[in-house]
């Protein structure tokens, strides 16, 4: 037998090993807003109505780059708490071993991985709109950026109340099973 796994819906959403994705995000978003900038038109939409429509105009200046440096500090911080929480992770003030902790680990990464993704993706989107919306070739934001922002919120809140309770069983698992490690070693 092979010990290839199984083609399951899990599998399907496992990051890819190096994780490049984000950061690839990162490089374009940055690309984008570099080889745009200096062809840009001297005026830039500066605020929004609720539905995505320009209503103020600000001459071109360096807070063009604002979504870029965001996306940046995004990608570094989501990856420092990647790093921190799945070496280390602690639930309800408890630090985890063994099995629990590498499982645990393992969803805060993909968590993590997901997250940064997506935010770095919908920023890029904005990016890229903004760029339209000052040549002129589209006149709004447009009602999906804030559909995706939305779904971004509910799976931020879900999938961290799912990483939570399944830490939580994983703990419960680890104190089950520490009596009977104590019990072997005396």
């Amino acid at each position: 037998m092979s010990d290839r796994q199984p083609n399951t819906l899990r599998n399907l959403f496992r990051p890819p090993p190096a994780g490049f994705l984000p950061l690839a995000l990162l490089v374009i978003l940055w690309l984008v807003a570099i080889s745009h900038y200096p062809h840009l038109p001297d005026e830039l939409p500066s605020r929004f109505e609720p539905w995505g429509v320009p209503v103020a105009w600000a001459p071109k200046n360096p807070a063009y780059f604002v979504l870029p440096a965001t996306a940046t500090l995004i990608y570094l911080t989501l990856g420092l708490v990647a790093f921190a929480g799945a070496n280390q992770p602690i639930v309800d003030g408890k630090t985890l071993r063994g099995d629990a902790a590498k499982v645990v680990g393992r969803m805060i990464r993909r968590y993590l991985f997901f997250m940064r993704t997506a935010l770095l993706a919908w920023l890029l989107n904005i990016e890229f709109r903004l760029t339209q919306i000052a040549y002129g070739n589209i006149e709004s934001l447009g009602w999906d950026s804030y559909l995706v922002a939305g779904l971004l919120g509910v799976y931020m809140v879900v999938g961290a109340v799912l990483l939570l309770r399944s830490s939580r069983r994983w703990l419960a698992r680890q104190q089950a099973e520490a009596p009977s490690e104590l019990i072997r070693e005396s």
